[in-house]
């Protein structure tokens, strides 16, 4: 598939790909296997220590990034009233004309029961000759265009104007990079790591930083919310510890954007991230949590650090295990703090502390090993207090620095 606007109309392995930038910031740029990290890479160190976060409405990513207001820039959806008078799929184009991501995502997601209502997302409308994909496009409406990529459009299908999806696009911009890897899986699926040119082509786009939007693939995906895209590209075999221009990591953006959903399935597919070797990715990602005051973040990837641990075997684990049971009317309190769950029963930290079993907890020095006393420093600078209360629910601090906080 060509990025450049030419009339080709099918993408071709033998092809040579157009160009994308690559992450200034990764030391495992064309990795697309996380599982085979260099030795050298224990050492390397990451750049979000003490970096400044700009969130999406930041006028810094307005002005660096998307100062020429290109074709895939966001809007929010809009609702339009049904005309009954219409065809389906007259009505789907008003819909998209709109921006109606709601109408749109509510439609079958298989193509059988779409044709069955009258809707086909590959045809051209007779008035227009756009398909709903370049109707999408031709808008500038991005994000209902990976609906409708999610729901079976063709991404290198041509409208009755010879317009094909990747002519309606920046070059190298955001929409180029998701009809190109939604057209590689569609003609050749998940990566198969054989060192092929299709998996090349993979590692560029899993790679590549758009220059407008500042993101990569993954997380412009994970703050966009677009689930499917995600796990589609879960499933390519990303590298994790790519950087976009913001300094986060995929798990960092999940972190960032509070989407709990999105951290489990990352902590879940990331090998070895609580090891020595990724360590550090979690620390940061612990650290987004707690900046972008997401204490519910922030009690998961505590606990999964502390299952992880309690699945080693740690020999902390194996002398606790004489002790008695934690008090058996406390569990539900307990089991709610460790979610992040308030209610108006829910007893007081100091409580929660006293009748806490250690068993339960972090120790001084896996608390250490996350830097927990530097975030709860800072959570209480920031009066964030939502965080510090999940953290201490959850770990023993070091004592000569939990009693300076």
């Amino acid at each position: 598939m060509s990025l450049s606007g030419s009339t080709e109309k099918s993408f071709h392995p033998s092809a040579s790909p157009a160009p994308f930038p690559w992450s200034p910031t990764s030391a495992t740029q064309g990795l697309s296997n996380p599982g085979s990290f260099p030795p050298s890479e224990s050492t390397v160190a990451s750049p979000r220590l003490n970096s400044v976060q700009v969130g999406p409405g930041h006028a810094f990513e307005t002005t660096l990034f998307d100062s020429d207001m290109p074709i895939d820039s966001h809007s929010d959806p809009v609702l339009v009233a049904p005309d009954t008078s219409l065809s389906p799929m007259r009505q789907l184009l008003m819909r998209i004309d709109a921006n109606d991501r709601q109408y749109v995502r509510q439609l079958p997601s298989h193509p059988a029961d779409q044709l069955k209502i009258g809707i086909d997302l590959n045809a051209p409308d007779y008035a227009s000759g756009r398909t709903p994909l370049t109707g999408a496009l031709l808008k500038g409406h991005l994000d209902l265009a990976v609906d409708l990529l999610v729901l079976g459009a063709d991404p290198q299908r041509r409208d009755a104007e010879e317009r094909a999806p990747c002519e309606l696009v920046v070059y190298a911009s955001m929409g180029a990079m998701v009809l190109q890897f939604v057209s590689l899986r569609k003609a050749h699926g998940a990566p198969s790591k054989s060192g092929s040119r299709v998996d090349k082509y993979y590692q560029e786009l899993l790679t590549a930083i758009d220059p407008r939007t500042g993101h990569t693939l993954l997380t412009w995906a994970i703050s966009r919310r677009h689930q499917t895209l995600v796990e589609w590209l879960l499933g390519s075999g990303p590298d994790f510890r790519i950087y976009n221009r913001f300094v986060r990591t995929a798990l960092d953006e999940a972190c960032f954007s509070g989407s709990l959903e999105v951290v489990s399935l990352l902590v879940d597919v990331w090998p070895d991230l609580d090891s020595d070797l990724n360590r550090r990715y979690l620390v940061d990602a612990i650290r987004t949590a707690a900046e972008s005051n997401r204490p519910m973040v922030v009690a998961h990837l505590l606990s999964f650090f502390r299952q992880k641990h309690n699945a080693q075997g740690s020999e902390s684990d194996k002398s606790s295990s004489s002790r008695s049971s934690p008090d058996a009317s406390a569990q539900k309190d307990l089991y709610q703090s460790f979610l992040g769950i308030c209610s108006a029963k829910q007893p007081t930290i100091e409580k929660i502390m006293h009748r806490t079993h250690d068993d339960f907890l972090l120790t001084e020095d896996e608390s250490r090993l996350l830097e927990l006393d530097k975030i709860v420093a800072f959570a209480n600078q920031q009066k964030l207090t939502k965080v510090v209360d999940i953290i201490h629910a959850h770990a023993k601090l070091p004592a000569d620095d939990s009693a300076s906080t």
